[in-house]
């Protein structure tokens, strides 16, 4: 009975311990001046300054979000996210409130500052074993070392209770093995489950999870391949992904609606760009071949002068030299890719010049050979 007594007696004194030791960590984070926070570098170098390593410094980072920010639970169904992440954050860091994409992209970018690998998640989750049918963010983050862990510093906050937000700082939804968090969180796209047997939607909605099997799914090399591919690829394939897993609530058809979006301005702007450049190279050709007109007609007085001044040789070098500029300009011409019908007709009727131009200038040699009887 003793020993019973004995033990309980340790633990309490363990558990007032730890207390203890979140109270001080804690207090060390409240000390941070607001001079300090002005943006997500100036914040993640305050951290860095007080605090050493990956864990600590996150474990800061995820206080400071969840007891400086208030969630905008008032806007949160008239909310509409900034042009950028860049306008986000910094309307997150002046304003001290967010929804969950600003808590997310706050995180994300001050972890990164701090030399941490973060990555911010989009997908669905449950509260209270109902599932919400409404997009949520949060944050994927890989130490040094290879591990993963997952972070919502928007649940970690505070909560909702009878249509208003209380704040309460809780460090459940800190550093959360996969397993354990996909009870929770659903992402769109299945790599980010961090999971060897991704847990299907329909598996999700029913809470029946089978962590015993091991899977054949290696999300760190797909991780990997996604992290090396650029922002369309990406887009492209967690579409195609995201896609292929079914969509089975209004939060996965609005997201891939989105990206969908998202894709076609990438090609419309891709279109514009590449349009763009052929203008550009056009007006150099034209440019060129304004140039090229100029050294052929300064020749034809020099023909009208009768060469005089100038040796046979002289002579065939100019024209030479005419020939090669007025080949590039041609060679120029043939390189532009261009899908605009307008301008397709223009290029094809300087092509017809360049053509012509060079026909004119063979001749000239010809000319100039035979009047001065060269080989």
């Amino acid at each position: 009975m003793k020993q019973i007594v004995l033990m309980i007696i340790f633990l309490a004194l363990m558990l007032t311990l730890f207390a203890l030791d979140d109270f001080s960590f804690e207090l060390k984070v409240k000390q941070i001046p607001d001079s300090e926070t002005k943006s997500s570098k100036a914040l993640a170098a305050a951290i860095k300054k007080r605090f050493s390593g990956e864990e600590e410094c996150l474990k800061a980072l995820y206080i400071w979000i969840a007891t400086r920010l208030t969630y905008d639970y008032e806007h949160i169904n008239d909310y509409k996210a900034p042009e950028s992440n860049e306008k986000l954050i910094q309307n997150t860091l002046s304003t001290r409130k967010a929804v969950c994409q600003g808590y997310a992209e706050l995180f994300t970018d001050t972890a990164i500052n701090m030399g941490i690998s973060a990555y911010t998640i989009f997908g669905y989750s449950r509260q209270d074993e109902s599932v919400s049918d409404v997009s949520h963010g949060w944050v994927a983050v890989r130490f040094k070392n290879g591990d993963w862990f997952l972070n919502d510093p928007t649940w970690g906050s505070g909560y909702v209770s009878q249509d208003h937000y209380v704040k309460s700082l809780s460090y459940q939804f800190y550093k959360v093995p996969a397993e354990e968090f996909i009870k929770t969180h659903m992402p769109f796209d299945p790599i980010w489950q961090l999971l060897s047997n991704p847990v299907s939607h329909y598996d999700f909605y029913q809470m029946t999870f089978d962590f015993k099997t091991k899977g054949r799914f290696n999300f760190n090399d797909s991780i990997n391949v996604y992290l090396n591919q650029n922002d369309f690829d990406k887009l492209k394939h967690s579409f195609r992904r995201i896609k292929k897993r079914g969509v089975i609530n209004n939060s996965i058809s609005e997201y891939l609606r989105v990206t969908s979006y998202n894709l076609d301005v990438h090609n419309y702007n891709k279109e514009v760009t590449i349009q763009n450049e052929a203008v550009t190279q056009f007006n150099a050709c034209i440019k060129n071949y304004n140039q090229a007109i100029i050294r052929y007609n300064n020749y034809l007085k020099i023909k009208n002068s009768g060469y005089s001044g100038f040796k046979p040789a002289d002579i065939l070098k100019i024209l030479a030299d005419l020939k090669k500029q007025i080949i590039a300009v041609e060679q120029d011409l043939i390189n532009i890719k261009n899908n605009d019908k307008n301008m397709q007709n223009e290029m094809i009727d300087l092509m017809k010049s360049i053509q012509e131009l060079i026909i004119k200038n063979n001749k000239e040699i010809a000319y100039v050979k035979g009047r001065f009887k060269l080989k």
